[in-house]
Formats: structure tokens, sequence, C-alpha cells
């Protein structure tokens, strides 16, 4: 908390120097005291004190519109505080809200496939990208980036038995993807 005190006093200095070099007012002036000061009396043995007379260039008009204008600064002073604290304090909360988002991972959304899903969805084995790999049952990710990239290492595929050369795929897999794969855009049986 005194970091933040610190900080809220330099920013007031920033936005209000003429506030913080205008020390040279008494604290009488400050207050609004009564221009008789309270003084040691130089007769006793300084144990106790006396007051003294007002000095003639006091002026308590003076005294009272520097009071009023003292008590603005102070709450002006105040007002600065407290809003560093506050812009500090959301700062910190953005900053850690920031942090949580971007280290949390987005789960995959849940679909199922309808039964117009085999009509309507083909793969073209020698053109697809992987997200479009992706969308067939018993294809991941992996996997499906290994089907491009054995595709643009290899060469493209001259048959839907090729795929079994990509490794992770068996005859199993290629059974249950095989009516979905497609040359050219024609289905393959």
């Amino acid at each position: 908390m005194e970091g933040i005190t610190r900080f809220a006093d330099h920013l007031t200095a920033e936005l209000r120097p003429s506030m913080l070099a205008s020390n040279s007012r008494t604290p009488a002036d400050i207050f609004g005291l009564d221009p008789m000061v309270l003084q040691p009396d130089s007769e006793a043995e300084g144990d106790t004190i006396a007051p003294t007379e007002p000095s003639d260039d006091v002026n308590p008009a003076v005294s009272n519109t520097d009071l009023t204008e003292d008590a603005s600064r102070d709450a002006a002073d105040r007002g600065l505080r407290i809003l560093g604290i506050l812009l500090i304090v959301a700062l910190v909360i953005l900053s850690g809200q920031w942090l949580w988002m971007t280290t949390q991972r987005p789960e995959p959304l849940p679909w199922q496939h309808g039964d117009e899903f085999p009509q309507l969805f083909r793969v073209d084995v020698n053109e697809a990208k992987w997200i479009e790999w992706m969308q067939l049952k018993g294809i991941g990710q992996i996997m499906a980036h290994r089907i491009v990239a054995d595709r643009e290492t290899n060469g493209p595929f001259r048959s839907v038995e090729d795929l079994l050369r990509v490794h992770g795929i068996g005859p199993a897999t290629l059974d249950e993807i095989r009516p979905w794969l497609t040359f050219d855009h024609g289905p393959q049986q």
C-alpha cells in the first residue's frame, strides 16, 4: 500500500506542481490561526508560554482566502490520489484477467453428424486440407497433418489404398473413412 501511496504522490506532483511549489507560507497562514503566535516566555525558565502580539504585516482577510484555496487544493490532492489508486487497482485487475484468459485453452465444441452428412460431405484425397480430414470419424489433428505431409512428400495418392502408407492408418480406419473419400470429386468405393 505504501508503493501505491508513493505513486499517487508522484502523480499529484506531476499534475499539480504549483501546489507543491508554494510551501513558503507559515502554518498559521495555512490553517487560518490567529496571527498571535505562542512563543516561550523569555523571562521565565522556558517552561511557560506567553502569547506575543501580532505583527503589522499579517492581513486576516488574506489568511481566510488562503485557507479556502488550501482546502480546495487539499481536496484536489485527495481526489488525484484516489484516482491514481483506482487506476492502479484497475490495471492490476485487467492484467490478471488478461493472464488468465491467455493461459486458458478452449474446449472443442461437441457436435454430431446428421443423417444427411454421408450424402453431402466428401473429402478429395489429393486436394483436401488437414481441417477437412479432421471432419472424418477416426481422424484427429495429428493424423490429418500426417496425411497432408505424406501427400506433399511422396506425391498424390493414386488410390484409396495408398492411404495405408501413412503411419497410423490401418485397414480398419481406411474402411471406416472410405465412404467419404473421393478422387476428383467422384465417390470412391
